[in-house]
């Protein structure tokens, strides 16, 4: 599929992460659960009890590492290293990818740079710094010879150690880049859609805007052919893709060893396949977690927050965000918020902030939450209310953000599901839950915020925004205070028909 439309005829410009990860996500997730499910249930693993979560878990880690290693593989054995005398003769090769150029020179003395950043690790304890060089190239109109470096700051260092580092970092590349003693690149890549060529356009257009010139014009020139970023490489681009080969084959043996030791243990459901053959429901799990998209269901509000956060998600990856590790500049893009944001008067990003999320994990944790804050709170406190209570717990918190960073990018819903939680168990000390659920609901609560209490207080959380939190919590208890003075009544008839 990506060597027809990607490679061989080029009419799907998509993000290289969109080929590499997300859609490689999507193929393995409709193989398991739409191909493989059904026959799954006639399988009994007697180990695992009745869940098969290890199970699917265990397929789709065997399919998505080999898969999208394979990616890799295919972008450097799928291209031709075209040997050419002169950078000019690159727009006769507009499907390819990989050159060598006999004569290349770049007017280092026009480069421009493009800084920007991203948190990676466990805790967001790793932060890493982009710096992307591009000149234009001698000879060729609007034709750019670029290098990316990068350098991985420990996150937990103070602002100003991080400013210090980064400082040095931009000096010493810059240095080394105009240095007569630089290393040569062995070849160079013509870049398509992906964050490095935004990084190096974002450059050019600096270029562009604080240059007097006629040699700075790029892309957005009406009488300019669009721009070419070849990007500089120093590796060996054959043995790079062996290696790459061999991390699939890798990758695919131990994940396939892994799904046969599950079939070795596994045992036929003789039950089971008598309901498959009668065309019987056997697992109505999938239906279950489908039923939380129900707006019509059991708890609507909860399934309105969950469609549209995901909805949003999707939405700034197609716009151009990182599924990982967005950048900073890519967060602000698509309605991140900032002190700065609020002074310019874009108080619209107090909301969009909310439902916002830096990276596909993110998404989850906080899809995690709203899913449970939403199972406890929602049956009790009804749609409308629980609406207002995560859309105001979440201004609060955006707020709050505001005031109390200056540098800080915040997005997430984070500080919305602590209103909830707060709301919870506001009504849980209130009696207004059943005595037989309490305890449950009660434990449930404090493992939510006993979790997150341990991680601000273990200081591998640094990028977590603990002001959103405590903000959003302490707007929840207020909420949930007005709530069991001027709604017991009600609360506890609600509480009554959810057990009915």
């Amino acid at each position: 599929l990506r060597w027809l439309l990607d490679i061989r005829l080029d009419i799907l410009p998509l993000k290289a992460k969109l080929w590499d990860m997300i859609i490689p996500m999507i193929l393995g997730l409709g193989v398991i659960f739409v191909g493989m499910r059904p026959r799954l249930q006639l399988i009994r693993f007697n180990w695992l009890g009745e869940s098969r979560a290890l199970v699917y878990l265990t397929l789709f880690l065997a399919l998505m590492a080999p898969l999208t290693m394979s990616q890799h593989y295919l972008t450097k054995a799928a291209y031709p290293l075209i040997q050419i005398t002169k950078t000019s003769e690159i727009r006769h090769y507009s499907k390819q990818k990989y050159f060598q150029i006999e004569s290349v020179a770049a007017q280092k003395s026009q480069a421009a740079t493009y800084l920007t950043s991203k948190l990676t690790g466990k805790y967001n304890d790793n932060l890493r710094v982009y710096l992307y060089l591009v000149a234009p190239s001698f000879g060729a109109d609007n034709i750019w010879l670029g290098e990316r470096h990068t350098i991985d700051i420990d996150n937990r260092l103070d602002v100003k150690q991080k400013e210090q580092q980064v400082t040095q970092f931009i000096e010493q590349t810059e240095l080394d880049y105009k240095s007569a003693d630089a290393l040569l690149p062995k070849y160079y890549e013509r870049l398509k859609t992906s964050d490095d060529l935004n990084g190096y356009l974002q450059a050019i257009q600096s270029l562009k805007k604080s240059s007097q010139t006629a040699q700075s014009q790029v892309a957005t020139d009406n009488n300019s052919r669009p721009a070419i970023v070849l990007e500089a490489k120093f590796d060996d681009l054959t043995a790079a893709a062996q290696e790459d080969l061999r991390k699939v084959i890798r990758f695919f043996v131990i994940g396939m060893t892994l799904c046969l030791i599950l079939i070795l243990s596994a045992t036929f459901d003789k039950e089971a396949f008598d309901k498959f053959h009668n065309k019987a429901v056997i697992d109505d799990s999938l239906s279950d977690y489908l039923g939380l998209l129900n707006i019509k269901g059991a708890t609507p509000a909860t399934a309105i927050l969950l469609i549209v956060i995901i909805s949003v998600f999707v939405l700034t990856v197609l716009l151009g965000m990182d599924v990982m590790h967005p950048t900073t500049d890519q967060i602000v893009d698509v309605g991140g918020l900032s002190r700065q944001t609020i002074v310019d008067g874009q108080y619209w990003r107090l909301l969009s902030s909310i439902v916002v999320h830096a990276g596909l994990m993110h998404l989850v944790m906080n899809l995690f939450g709203v899913i449970l804050a939403g199972y406890i709170l929602e049956p009790i406190v009804k749609t409308w209310r629980f609406l207002s209570i995560f859309v105001l717990s979440g201004l609060a918190a955006s707020l709050a953000n505001a005031v109390f960073y200056e540098y800080r990018i915040s997005v997430g819903a984070s500080g919305a599901v602590f209103g909830l939680f707060a709301v919870a168990l506001v009504l849980n000390l209130g009696k207004i839950y059943l005595e037989e659920n309490r305890l449950y609901y009660g434990i449930a609560i404090a493992l939510f915020l006993g979790l997150n209490v341990i991680v601000a207080l273990s200081g591998f959380a640094n990028n977590i925004g603990h002001v959103a939190h405590i903000t959003g919590f302490l707007t929840g208890l207020v909420l949930g205070l007005g709530l069991l003075m001027t709604q017991r009544q009600v609360l506890l008839k609600n509480a009554l028909e959810q057990h009915v």
